[in-house]
C-alpha cells in the first residue's frame, strides 16, 4: 500500500494503520518528507498506536524499582544474635515490641518501605535496642529484594 499523505495515513483502519506505521518506520526520511512526516512525528504516532515494529525496542517509562523485601526469617537474620535476644527479652515486658515481633514472625514478606516495618524499627530505636545507624543498615536492600 502506498501512503499518499499524513491525512491518508489517518484514514486507515486499525490493522492497515499499524502495518503502514511499521512500513514507514523502515522507510527513508525522504519518504517521510514526501508525505509530510518527520521521524519524531512518526515515533510519536507509533508510540500512541502501541505498535512495535520488528527490530524496534520500545522504551517506555522506567520500570518501578524493586521493593526491598525479605522473608520473615531472612529479615530476622539481618539482626545480630544479641539484637534478637535483646528484642525478645524486651518483648516480655513491652506489649508494642511483643506485637511487632509477632507480626514479623508471621509475615510472609517484610517490605522495607512498609509503614509497619518502619514503625516497628523506630520503636526498637526508641527503646534503645537499635541505633538509628543500625536501623538503616537493617533496611538497606540486599539479597532477597523482589
Amino acid at each position: 500500500m502506498k501512503i499518499e499523505s499524513k491525512q491518508h495515513l489517518q484514514t486507515l483502519q486499525s490493522e492497515e494503520y499499524h502495518r503502514a506505521l511499521i512500513a514507514l518506520h523502515h522507510a527513508g526520511d525522504d519518504t517521510l518528507a514526501r508525505i509530510g512526516l518527520n521521524r519524531q512525528e512518526l515515533d510519536g504516532l507509533i508510540a500512541d498506536a502501541g505498535v512495535t515494529p520488528p527490530g524496534l525496542r520500545v522504551v517506555g517509562p522506567p520500570a518501578p524499582a524493586p521493593r526491598a523485601s525479605w522473608s520473615s526469617r531472612a529479615f530476622l537474620d539481618r539482626f545480630t544474635r544479641q539484637e534478637r535476644i535483646d528484642i525478645r527479652t524486651a518483648a516480655k515486658s513491652e506489649p508494642l515490641i511483643e506485637d511487632y515481633l509477632d507480626m514479623l514472625r508471621t509475615a510472609r514478606r517484610v517490605y522495607a518501605d512498609d509503614p509497619d516495618t518502619q514503625e516497628g524499627l523506630t520503636l526498637l530505636v526508641q527503646a534503645g535496642l537499635l541505633t538509628e545507624t543500625r536501623r538503616q543498615e537493617i533496611l538497606a536492600a540486599s539479597e532477597e529484594t523482589v
